[in-house]
């Protein structure tokens, strides 16, 4: 029953973006269950695999690619630096650029560049969860307690199946899709189509939605499939961080728990080794991951409360609720990502000390005690640090993630504040 309730969420993102997923292709990696129940992730092999593994990056850049070339277009024409700063799309679509070029970065380094490295991880974890789990029996309440903590979460996976194609129809009414921005200003470059453009922008509200019809029957299924890749994309990375900060808790917890009970105290030394290997073979790409999310996050939120709070009479209702929504869903995310890594971070501590339990030092001869003291020293803690080679943005941990919320509300408030 616990290891259904761990991959439920996982084997629900599979089924409704791979089984049911309406283009009909797999992604470069999958999750298999075997018959008796054991779970296990391993690189999807098949026709085309090394094209179809690009596909979702190809997706990635030419999101960033269309958000930036609006982004220029509309910085070129503004005829000074307030108009192009008093510009909602200005400002929606650098979020769309920093967020697409971020994701794109991070999908080359976790899949393009390091998919086998990655799923050997993740196997790795899943192995070492089910060996520590097996030979304590009554840790699987409290495993089971924080694999579901993110419940409601179903909820976000279910609507967004839905939501690309009416996304990418709400952005269109809206005027913040960048691609048709794009295709209307170069159509003012021909007299005849400023004339259909014109006639085109004379349309009332509702009629706006025409556009998509007149679009070509190729190009909008095509501009669909990359809404939906990006939102695949966006909820994989986001549910494979906390199913693997889930599964280190579980170990953790464990290995605390069994030098509790005074069982095995040398192998639970070898199973946190283990442990630190796994983290330490995805180091650089933790730091430049976490890196990422940290600043890219941080200054999507403080730009869409931006657009919302000062720039609200100036857009149109839909792209601000739009902008009010990924603002408040991006808040929830930079503090699911603080929570995990400060977690962490603190059972990490709290299982060092426990190796240290005077009642188990007790027991044991001065010699042994000496030993086992020096192997428990050796053990570094695990840390998950942002930042790339010798900088280091912060070590985060569950002490300073209140400072971090509050620094980025600060950062908001004098956004606010500056314009």
């Amino acid at each position: 029953m616990k290891r259904e309730i761990n991959y439920e969420r996982t084997k629900l993102l599979q089924c409704l973006f791979v089984t049911y997923y309406p283009f009909g292709y797999k992604p470069p990696v999958q999750i298999i269950t075997e018959k008796n129940g054991l779970v296990f992730i391993q690189t999807t092999r098949g026709k085309f695999a090394k094209f179809f593994s690009l596909v979702s990056i190809l997706c990635l850049s030419v999101a960033w690619f269309f958000c930036g070339i609006a982004l220029v277009i509309v910085a070129s024409e503004s005829e000074t630096y307030y108009k192009m700063a008093s510009n909602p799309q200005v400002w929606t679509w650098f979020v769309g650029t920093l967020l697409a070029l971020c994701g794109t970065i991070a999908y080359k380094v976790w899949i393009v560049d390091g998919v086998d490295a990655s799923v050997k991880m993740a196997n790795e974890l899943i192995s070492l969860e089910r060996e520590v789990v097996t030979e304590l029996p009554n840790i699987h309440q409290t495993c089971e307690s924080s694999s579901s903590r993110f419940q409601p979460s179903n909820w976000l996976i279910f609507i967004s199946y839905f939501t690309p194609p009416i996304l990418l129809i709400s952005a269109i009414i809206a005027g913040g899709e960048p691609f048709i921005f794009i295709v209307k200003h170069f159509l003012k470059l021909d007299p005849i189509c400023n004339l259909i453009n014109k006639t085109w922008s004379r349309l009332p509200t509702y009629g706006k939605a025409f556009q998509i019809i007149v679009t070509p029957i190729i190009l909008w299924p095509t501009y669909n499939f990359v809404m939906y890749e990006l939102v695949r994309i966006m909820l994989f990375c986001f549910f494979a961080a906390v199913n693997v900060a889930g599964k280190t808790f579980c170990i953790l917890e464990s290995l605390q728990k069994r030098v509790l009970h005074k069982n095995g105290v040398f192998l639970h030394k070898q199973c946190y080794s283990r442990v630190r290997i796994i983290s330490q073979s995805v180091d650089s790409a933790v730091k430049l991951s976490v890196l990422l999310m940290i600043t890219s996050l941080a200054m999507i939120i403080s730009t869409s409360a931006f657009i919302v709070i000062r720039l609200h009479g100036q857009y149109s209702t839909g792209m601000l609720v739009i902008d009010g929504i990924g603002a408040v869903g991006f808040l929830f995310l930079v503090d699911v990502l603080l929570t995990l890594c400060g977690r962490c971070d603190s059972m990490c501590r709290n299982y060092l000390r426990c190796c240290k339990n005077p009642e188990l030092l007790g027991e044991m001869s001065r010699q042994e005690r000496k030993v086992y003291l020096r192997e428990v020293e050796s053990l570094p803690k695990l840390i998950v640090a942002a930042g790339l080679g010798q900088f280091r943005l912060t070590n985060i941990t569950k002490d300073n993630k209140a400072i971090l919320l509050f620094y980025l509300g600060e950062h908001i408030v004098n956004v606010l504040i500056a314009f």
